[in-house]
């Protein structure tokens, strides 16, 4: 299942959503703040029904940034910044 359909698969969902559901990040998943184009190692969902519009990926500078704000808003967190230090 594809994140685009996860995403549709959960708008009338009330309870969390778990983090295992977001499909894990490859190497060719980039953040999504703006101009950054570094290696993504934290996935975001964001339900519609908070105002979100889906699935937002993030390097660790800018989930650190923006880390309290969206564990507040997002439905499920997946941080694979300690898989990536394992490797």
């Amino acid at each position: 299942m594809n994140p685009a359909q996860l995403v549709d698969e959960h708008l009338d969902r009330t309870e969390s959503i778990r983090p295992e559901e977001l499909a894990p990040l490859t190497r060719a998943d980039r953040c999504d703040n703006g101009g950054c184009a570094a290696a993504a190692v934290v996935r975001a969902l964001i339900p519609y029904e908070r105002g979100g519009s889906g699935q937002l990926d993030f390097c660790d500078h800018h989930y650190r940034l923006n880390q309290g704000h969206l564990l507040e808003i997002a439905g499920a967190v997946r941080d694979e910044r300690a898989e990536l230090a394992e490797r």
